[in-house]
């Protein structure tokens, strides 16, 4: 009887000893404090333009990254501000490829929230404002902002007690309206998806 007590007293704190052990591996890798989030990947998808010279239709593969910037409100919710810029150079315009000195970027800037389950897979969604610009070797032009935005999900895996890496799938979408120099009106817009590695210090 009292070896019996003994080891049923054992097991007690051992499962005690185990309840505590997990909920405090957990409590060190869940989100909390400064949040840092980079990802980059590929991107394809098109942008349109309709100018006065008529409509233009530009697509390819190109690149992406993004940057966000904020803090934890619970271990699940993450605020954040966001910077996300799309490259893409050899683009081709309206069935026309043209060089690889001629790029397109869209660049947008805004605010965002960040949904984390207990498994670490994650939804991101963001407003903001952005714009996009034509180069070549000898000029550059840009185009007003307009309304963007720019939606994540994937997962991540803990490497250490505050680094996370990870995949996620995005799609973001820019609409504007440019005012030229003469005085008409151009309308463009984009939608464009991507696969991004993403690294998060947190």
């Amino acid at each position: 009887m009292i070896r019996f007590i003994q080891l049923k007293c054992i097991l007690i704190c051992f499962i005690s000893y185990y309840e505590c052990a997990a909920q405090q591996v957990a409590k060190l890798k869940t989100h909390h404090g400064v949040y840092l989030s980079v990802s980059g990947g590929a991107m394809q998808g098109k942008i349109n333009g309709y100018t006065n010279t008529g409509v233009a239709s530009i697509s390819g593969t190109g690149t992406e990254f993004d940057v966000q910037v904020g803090g934890a409100l619970t271990p699940r919710w993450i605020l954040h501000g966001i910077f996300t810029g799309k490259y893409l150079s050899s683009p081709t315009i309206n069935n026309t490829t043209f060089p690889s000195t001629y790029a397109v970027n869209e660049s947008v800037i805004g605010l965002g929230v960040t949904r984390y389950t207990h498994r670490n897979y994650f939804i991101a969604g963001n407003i903001g404002t952005g714009y996009f610009s034509f180069s070549d070797r000898r000029s550059k032009s840009t185009t007003d902002n307009g309304l963007s935005f720019f939606f994540k999900a994937g997962r991540e895996w803990w490497l250490t007690r505050h680094l996370a890496a990870g995949l996620a799938l995005t799609y973001g979408r820019t609409k504007l309206i440019n005012k030229t120099d003469n005085g008409t009106k151009e309308k463009w817009n984009s939608g464009r998806f991507g696969v991004v590695l993403q690294i998060t210090l947190n």
